[in-house]
C-alpha cells in the first residue's frame, strides 16, 4: 500500500521529474506531464461498479495503447482503465494497492517519452 508521500518518494529518484503540488498533483518531465493525481468521477465510478478503487489515483503516460494494456495485464492490482481513458496511452494506478516498483517502472518510462507522445 502506497500513499501519496510515497508516490512523491519514489518519483524523486527519477531523474528530470518535476513535482508540481496540486491539487491534482502532478509530475513533469520536459515539456510535458509524465503523471497526474486523477480521482474517479462518479461516471468513472458508475462504470467500473466494484471494481473501482475506492482511494488515490495516478494516471501515467505511456508510449502507447498497447503499452497501457501490457501494463494493466501484467500488473492488475495496481494498473487498470476505465471509459473515460479507453484508446489514451496513460494507464490508471491504485495508488493504494500499487506496488512501488511498478510505480517507479511506470514513472521512469513516462519521463523519457517525447512530448508528441503525450
Amino acid at each position: 500500500m502506497l500513499t501519496w508521500s510515497d508516490v512523491e518518494g519514489i518519483a524523486e529518484q527519477i531523474p528530470g521529474l518535476e513535482y508540481v503540488p496540486g491539487p491534482p498533483r502532478s509530475w513533469n518531465a520536459p515539456h510535458k506531464t509524465a503523471a497526474w493525481e486523477r480521482p474517479l468521477s462518479k461516471k468513472d465510478l458508475a462504470a467500473l461498479g466494484d471494481r473501482a478503487p475506492r482511494g488515490a489515483v495516478l494516471a501515467i503516460h505511456t508510449a502507447d495503447v498497447t503499452e497501457k494494456l501490457a501494463w494493466i495485464e501484467t500488473a492488475p492490482a495496481t494498473c487498470f482503465d476505465s471509459p473515460h481513458f479507453a484508446g489514451y496511452p496513460a494507464v490508471l494506478v491504485n495508488v493504494d494497492t500499487a506496488d512501488a516498483q511498478v510505480v517507479f517502472e511506470l514513472l521512469s518510462l513516462a519521463s523519457e517519452l517525447p512530448a508528441k507522445s503525450r
